[in-house]
């Protein structure tokens, strides 16, 4: 896996662009350039998950054991930081109606996590393997699993509903909602360990209000910052942050974890100005999230069923090879019917 981490690190590297002295990438939150930088963030969703099927206890995998430890759940941390950073741009931009469009999101994303789900009940089927009744029943909520990733999907469609009953009592104050929806955020984690879900499952929600909170302070975040001396300055304190909270992230609780992936996630976003990414396959990654999340574990559990994972160079290309066509397979038939579903029975409703 070390090996396979390196040459994605010198893939995608050979494409950027680092800026010179005191020039800024003014794109750095565009979708262009959020998109890419997902799509690397894919790749590594996909490495990590995998390697949960293989035996990497081997010393050519120690690097990556290392890193993967290091990055841990912060490997999630750019899709809900430009997603709720995307959100808080759509509000401002198209106000009430983007605030009502929120509903019909949250269902396309539920009806695709289902239909994704009906899937895995196909491989439960053909690997002979059941489930309590509610535990099945929690699982088509996201709730629990059923072989399946979850915890992302209950994540976000908890957020989106924060959001649209945050801008609901709101309006048009903005910052008011961004702060109910902070409060809301704060509250659904709690619950959540007050419930002894696992940290993973909540860990990582504060950053989808970090997103909005940049979005709306970001016009006075670029003055600032538009300068090399000042942006590496707030770099250095970051790091300086990140690395303090590193090694209590877990041990300290949910407080030190929150301050830990606040700073990782803003020294992503603030080293971006500083570059251009620009790479037609992580643009295509980038762009299917939601399918190569939900679907990867469906080739890589039938490839271990069949012993395949013996070789992790193997196991890991097949892996990657059959979640790209079922991802692309699962948009055709599924995602896109879903969203003309959803669009008609919207359309009929509001006539």
């Amino acid at each position: 896996m070390s090996i396979i981490l390196f040459l994605f690190l010198m893939f995608f590297s050979r494409d950027l662009i680092f800026l010179p002295e005191d020039k800024f990438n003014e794109d750095y939150l565009l979708q262009k350039q959020t998109t890419n930088i997902n799509g690397i963030f894919v790749f590594l969703v996909l490495l990590s998950h995998s390697s949960q099927y293989l035996n990497i206890d081997q010393e050519i995998h120690q690097y990556y054991k290392i890193f993967k430890n290091f990055l841990g759940q912060g490997v999630v941390v750019t899709f809900l930081m430009y997603s709720g950073y995307g959100i808080m741009q759509g509000i401002k931009l198209k106000g009430n109606n983007y605030i009502k469009s929120l509903p019909s999101k949250t269902i396309k994303l539920f009806l695709y996590f289902n239909a994704a789900l009906s899937l895995y009940f196909l491989l439960n089927i053909f690997l002979q393997k059941s489930y309590p009744l509610r535990h099945t029943l929690l699982a088509i909520t996201s709730w629990t699993s059923i072989g399946n990733s979850n915890w992302y999907i209950t994540a976000v469609l908890l957020l989106y509903i924060s959001v649209f009953i945050s801008f609901i009592i709101a309006k048009d104050k903005y910052l008011l909602g961004i702060c109910l929806t902070l409060f809301l955020t704060i509250t659904i984690v709690y619950i959540q360990m007050k419930l002894n879900r696992p940290g993973y499952t909540y860990n990582t929600m504060i950053i989808f209000p970090l997103g909005m909170i940049y979005s709306y302070f970001k016009e006075y975040i670029d003055k600032f910052i538009n300068n090399d001396l000042r942006w590496l300055g707030i770099l250095l304190l970051l790091y300086g942050i990140t690395s303090f909270t590193y090694f209590k992230r877990y041990s300290g609780g949910i407080e030190f974890y929150s301050v830990w992936i606040v700073s990782f996630s803003l020294i992503l976003v603030l080293f971006s100005k500083k570059i251009i990414l620009i790479n037609p396959l992580l643009e295509w990654l980038g762009k299917r999230v939601f399918s190569i999340y939900i679907l990867q574990r469906i080739p890589m559990t039938l490839l271990a069923h069949f012993n395949l994972n013996q070789h992790y160079v193997i196991f890991f290309v097949s892996s990657l090879f059959f979640t790209l066509i079922l991802s692309l397979l699962f948009e055709k038939f599924f995602m896109k019917n879903i969203d003309r579903f959803v669009e008609k029975f919207k359309y009929q409703t509001y006539q």
